[in-house]
């Protein structure tokens, strides 16, 4: 039997149809995991910090409205109890510049992915990271 994801992908991004764009993409995939999406950080941080739902990735855009996805990871950071969640934390954007992959791996970040333009490959990307984060060890799996 092939092993699922064991808790939501938590995406946050500034463009509601990206949820869209998400969930459509999701869909064509075998896995059976549910999203919880977020227009900004700080309701996506305060969810993050109330819920007892496991989250299985962070997935969010760079730039958001409110304060920016470098800031939502730095205060991910600086909290000991999400810290200790040790939630995966992946950047999707429409730019990667050197510059812009480079500062956000100066946060820690598990991945940074050019967001797709096409189903297909949105679908292909998202296959990938459940894979992986499904196969890694943390201290949470």
């Amino acid at each position: 039997m092939r092993k699922q994801p064991y808790g939501k992908i938590v995406f946050v991004h500034h463009e509601p149809g990206e949820k869209i764009f998400l969930e459509e993409s999701l869909s064509r995939l075998i896995w059976d995991i549910r999203v919880e999406c977020f227009t900004d950080a700080e309701k996506a941080l305060d969810y993050l910090k109330n819920t007892q739902d496991r989250a299985f990735v962070i997935i969010s855009a760079m730039k958001l409205s409110g304060i920016d996805g470098l800031k939502f990871k730095q205060l991910i950071d600086s909290d000991p109890v999400l810290v200790k969640k040790a939630i995966p934390f992946i950047f999707s954007s429409s730019s990667a510049s050197k510059e812009e992959v480079s500062r956000a791996y100066d946060y820690r970040i598990q991945g940074y992915f050019e967001t797709p333009d096409n189903l297909y490959e949105m679908a292909e990307m998202l296959n990938a990271i459940i894979q992986y984060w499904i196969i890694a060890r943390h201290p949470n799996n």
